[in-house]
C-alpha cells in the first residue's frame, strides 16, 4: 500500500507542477501580449506623427511652388519692361542723333 500512496503523492506533485507551469505560461503570454499591444500603439502614434509631418511638408511645398510661379511671373514682367525701355532708349538715341546733326 505504501507504493500506491507514493505513486498517488507523486502524481499529485506532477499535476501541481503542471498547473504551476501552465499558470506561469499564461502569465508570460499575457505579459507578452500587453507588451506587444504597447509596442503596436507606439508604432501607430509614430505613423500618425509621420503622416502629419508629411501633410505639413506637402503644404509647404505647395506654398513654395506658388511663390515660384509668382516670382517667375514678376521676372517675365520685368524682362518685358526692360525690353520696352531698351527699345525706347534706342529710339531716343536716334532722335538725339538727328538733333545733333
Amino acid at each position: 500500500m505504501e507504493a500506491s500512496s507514493l505513486a498517488a503523492a507523486g502524481n499529485k506533485a506532477v499535476a501541481s507542477t503542471i498547473e504551476q507551469i501552465n499558470s506561469i505560461q499564461e502569465t508570460v503570454n499575457t505579459a507578452a501580449l500587453k507588451q506587444l499591444a504597447r509596442g503596436t500603439e507606439g508604432i501607430a502614434r509614430s505613423i500618425e506623427s509621420l503622416a502629419m509631418i508629411s501633410k505639413e511638408l506637402s503644404a509647404a511645398s505647395q506654398s513654395v511652388a506658388a511663390s515660384s510661379v509668382e516670382q517667375l511671373s514678376s521676372i517675365e514682367e520685368i524682362a518685358a519692361l526692360a525690353e520696352h525701355i531698351s527699345l525706347r532708349a534706342e529710339q531716343l538715341q536716334k532722335l538725339v542723333g538727328r538733333l545733333k546733326s
